[in-house]
């Protein structure tokens, strides 16, 4: 049995280094689980894609970056890469992070070409670009697995972390779109492999309370030892849960109905939702104070525009307000220029 002392990190890359539930994955996330990818059609690779990016000025910048899984599918003579990225809490700058994995994917393998091309060139653009005219790239494709219980909330796509820009220019800016899959989110999906199936619907369903729906579900199964660690992982579950279970293959069943009985689950559930709203009071608050603060600063600007307009000296207006000389002149100038 997995430890639930265990780092989260390990538990879920243990548990997806698995080519069955690995496959299954991204058949239900890519391919609306039709079974495009088997587990025969992977091999392991190298997660490691650290390298240096040089600039024109010939200088270099090593970047350290090593993906959680990743896969080669076999697609004939051919070959894709899938990569898993594991992610515990809402990060808002994912789509960029991922778009930098697959970059510095693509340029290791454009580093490793090269290399073994050496100096047989046919021309000057071979010898530039280090590719022979029609060589190719594999392509790459990446899942990012959320595993915390709100829902995501930050951007999926590079566009969204974007500032605005003209329409004319956002109809040809390259995006980027990164490929999320919501455990909270995740019962629409069609999951074939048993024990992807069971580690996100008892996960989720302990998220939402409904201890009932996974008893009726799931009594008396005994599950593998990484569904189980998957599941304390994904729910933080306590080490107590584990000895409830028993040892190795364990009935999960037993361990929740004796939490129920002693009431965690319902205390788990009372804490998040207690935690939820201290969360939203909290942005209240702030929001409120962030309001009054604004306007009481608009409410001084006013003041100061309507002094200014009345050609008061700048030295009684401060007096006044409180603003500095530098802050009442801006404000000046903006009259000047029509602004204010």
């Amino acid at each position: 049995m997995v430890s639930v002392k265990t780092n989260k990190d390990i538990i879920f890359k243990q548990f997806w280094r698995d080519n069955a539930r690995f496959a299954d994955v991204f058949n239900a996330v890519f391919f609306d689980g039709e079974k495009v990818i088997s587990a025969d059609m992977l091999s392991e690779m190298d997660t490691d894609v650290s390298g240096t990016v040089e600039t024109k000025h010939h200088t270099s910048e090593y970047l350290s970056r090593r993906r959680d899984i990743v896969r080669k599918i076999s697609c004939g003579v051919e070959f894709v890469i899938a990569g898993i990225e594991d992610q515990m809490h809402i990060h808002y700058g994912m789509p960029l992070r991922n778009m930098i994995y697959d970059g510095m994917g693509y340029l290791k393998e454009y580093r490793e070409l090269s290399r073994r091309k050496k100096k047989n060139f046919k021309n000057s653009a071979e010898f530039l670009s280090k590719l022979s005219k029609g060589e190719k790239l594999h392509p790459i494709l990446t899942l990012t697995i959320y595993y915390g219980e709100d829902v995501w909330d930050g951007p999926v796509r590079l566009r969204e972390m974007m500032s605005d820009m003209p329409k004319q220019m956002e109809a040809v800016f390259s995006d980027y779109k990164m490929n999320l899959l919501q455990l909270i989110q995740s019962e629409n999906y069609k999951f074939d492999n048993e024990d992807v199936r069971t580690a996100f619907d008892v996960s989720r369903n302990i998220m939402n309370g409904q201890t009932e729906k996974i008893l009726e579900t799931y009594r008396d199964r005994v599950m593998n030892p990484e569904v189980m660690a998957f599941i304390g992982a994904a729910t933080d579950m306590p080490e107590a849960f584990y000895e409830c279970c028993g040892e190795e293959e364990g009935n999960m069943c037993r361990g929740l109905e004796q939490f129920r009985h002693e009431g965690w689950l319902e205390g788990r559930q009372e804490g998040l939702q207690k935690g939820r709203q201290e969360g939203l009071q909290e942005g209240r608050q702030k929001g409120l104070q962030e309001g009054q603060q604004e306007g009481q600063q608009q409410g001084i600007r006013f003041v100061v525009t309507n002094m200014l307009r009345k050609e008061m000296p700048v030295d009684m207006i401060i007096s006044v307000t409180d603003m500095t000389k530098e802050e009442v002149e801006a404000i000046r100038r903006e009259l000047e220029d029509g602004q204010a």
